[in-house]
């Protein structure tokens, strides 16, 4: 089951629009990122617990992504 947590794109239709999303797959939260380049994924270091506090981060810049939970990073590049 994957939930949908933050969508930032330039249209709903994930097919054909740039856009950088974070969700919830399998007790981790993965940042999908997508450009007319290509696409790539990186998930959380460590499953989220529920009923836990967590500062979470994504961050892209260029062809980097990374996904950072209570200081743990995750980091993908798109070629």
């Amino acid at each position: 089951m994957s939930q949908l947590i933050a969508y930032v794109g330039s249209g709903f239709n994930s097919h054909r629009s740039d856009y950088m999303a974070l969700t919830l797959e399998n007790n981790k939260l993965v940042a999908t990122y997508k450009t007319t380049a290509g696409k790539d994924v990186v998930s959380s270091p460590e499953p989220i617990i529920a009923g836990q506090t967590y500062s979470v981060g994504l961050l892209r810049t260029g062809k980097q992504v990374e996904i950072v939970v209570n200081g743990r990073s995750s980091l993908t590049s798109l070629d």
